[in-house]
């Protein structure tokens, strides 16, 4: 008995280290390529057990710190220039002058006869309006930043009669007729970063980054046919979409030998759409918009067009569209409701509400928008270097911490300081979202 009790022993301790079901943990990790499967191998069944159970515990610990720390109120601004009566209607991030330098905000205000944009700076922490111009005789629509214009890197590729040479051991020079030329990756590291900002007179302005809003900046201006819906770049493109009551465009701008951008010629892009594009995003190097309650994908590459997927019933219109790792996040006009999209088959996989959780959170803050509040945009700020240096073993792309702008009309202030006046004049509210490389948290 004790001999069969051995042997069973023996077989199960062999099992815990021999079979790969009770060694090994799957990991499903999303990728740019979609959901991949990345195998972690253990010495024994009892390592993999007490890696999984710190694993959940850190998970758990994690969901938890968030709900329980919600993000605290960096700082209001008063958005003291913006001319009474425009409404704060677009937003966009521009990157910093340096790769370790904080962005800046352009956010775009305006009415139905002039538009504004106001350069919000993010230098040491401390948010301050640095210049604000109008811009336009219309309505502001859309806002988008626009990263440096490509060019292609010439490679050499050795003849054959060169390749002969170099295998006798002897000396090849490299000259331009001693083989042929192919292009390579795109070379962004020089150019510019632009701001493109459209309006409902078909206008849209080109600025520099590093330019202030002025006359001679707004002189780079495409004169479209139709009021402009939507912006954004895809691939070393910029595509607009305009609309009428009776017509659907999406335009591609491209750029030149000299790698300036094309503005009276782009290209009109083939489609089926019928209803207007009101948002657009980039996914990989598909192209992704909104029009009515569908969602529709073009290759870039090939320009083909996949098939549109029903998000919302016929009498809604997707508004809103943003896209994280493998996921698109979309909701309409008249609903509360944020649908869940995979962004490879573009199928509905989830839907949830958000009224309830806006309205929790804004209870547990003393401060927040008096009127509406018309843009949300997140920002990514790097850490000081004193930060830095006190979170040494933080990944580089976790060097930096997230802030939330809401961007909207007058200031509730629950603490009793506020003042009437302001209840008509747009604030901007800066929100600090806890992050694990945060050294406060």
């Amino acid at each position: 008995m004790d001999s069969e009790n051995t042997l069973r022993l023996r077989s199960l301790n062999e099992q815990m280290t021999s079979n790969p079901e009770l060694t090994t943990v799957y990991l499903a990790v999303a990728t740019v390529n979609g959901v991949e499967t990345v195998p972690l191998e253990f010495g024994n069944a009892e390592k993999r057990a007490v890696w999984e159970t710190a694993f959940r515990e850190a998970k758990t610990a994690l969901v938890n710190q968030q709900i329980s720390a919600p993000p605290a109120q960096l700082k209001s601004v008063i958005a003291h220039q913006t001319r009474p009566g425009l409404q704060l209607c677009a937003a966009s991030v521009v990157p910093g002058k340096r790769p370790d330098s904080a962005p800046y905000i352009w956010l775009c205000a305006s009415d139905k006869f002039s538009g504004q944009v106001a350069v919000v700076s993010l230098e040491n922490g401390d948010p301050c309006i640095e210049s604000c111009a109008g811009i336009g005789n219309a309505a502001v629509t859309a806002v988008c930043t626009v990263p440096p214009p490509t060019r292609k890197r010439k490679r050499k590729v050795r003849s054959q009669k060169s390749l002969d040479h170099l295998a006798r051991n002897e000396t090849i020079f490299d000259r331009n007729s001693s083989g042929e030329s192919s292009d390579s990756d795109d070379d962004s590291n020089s150019g510019q970063i632009s701001v493109w900002i459209g309006n409902d007179d078909g206008e849209v302005f080109v600025v520099n980054s590093t330019e202030r809003v002025r006359t001679r900046a707004r002189e780079r201006v495409a004169r479209l046919t139709y009021p402009v819906t939507a912006i954004t770049a895809v691939a070393g493109y910029v595509f607009v979409a305009t609309a009428s009551t009776t017509s659907v465009q999406l335009l591609r701008f491209h750029t030149s030998a000299e790698r300036s951008w094309e503005l009276d010629s782009p290209t009109t892009i083939t489609h089926s759409l019928t209803k207007p594009i009101l948002a657009m995003c980039q996914v990989g190097r598909r192209l992704v918009l909104a029009s009515g309650p569908q969602i529709h994908a073009l290759d870039t590459e090939g320009s083909v067009w996949e098939t549109p997927v029903d998000v919302l019933t016929s009498t809604d219109s997707l508004s809103l569209m943003t896209s994280s790792g493998s996921v698109l996040f979309c909701c309409g006009k008249k609903s509360t409701n944020v649908h869940v999209v995979d962004v490879f088959s573009l199928k509905v996989f989830n839907h949830f509400g958000i009224a309830a959780c806006v309205r929790n959170q804004l209870a547990m803050h003393e401060m927040g928008h008096a009127g509406p509040c018309r843009v949300l945009i997140p920002i990514n700020v790097a850490l000081t270097r004193k930060a830095r240096r006190m979170s040494l073993n933080a990944p580089s792309q976790q060097a930096s911490q997230v802030l939330v702008a809401s961007c909207g009309e007058g200031l509730d202030d629950r603490t009793g300081g506020q003042d009437p006046a302001n209840d008509a004049i747009n604030h901007l509210i800066f929100w600090k979202c806890s992050q694990l490389c945060d050294p406060s948290s």
